[in-house]
């Protein structure tokens, strides 16, 4: 996440408004709440499989989280260009 933070959070902050604080708030705890709950959920599957399925389980959380977000935005009619 550390090359697309910054664009993502310019993209939120774009989208909420005047109010800056709470969607740059929610942005940073939901990141550091990845962050944390992803190694120790793959730390979980690794034993119990291989690094394989592990990746693999990576790889489809986050294909899965682009497709929802891209058909949430696209069915709100999300502007494609942040007004910097």
């Amino acid at each position: 996440m550390p090359s697309s933070y910054p664009s993502l959070l310019l993209y939120a902050l774009d989208r909420a408004g005047p109010s800056r604080g709470p969607p740059m708030g929610t942005f940073t705890a939901v990141g550091d709440l990845g962050s944390g709950m992803g190694a120790r959920i793959m730390g979980i599957i690794l034993p119990l499989t291989s690094y394989k399925v592990m990746f693999l389980c990576r790889t489809l959380t986050g294909a899965a989280h682009f497709f929802y977000f891209y058909l949430l935005l696209r069915e709100k009619g999300g502007d494609r260009n942040a007004n910097l």
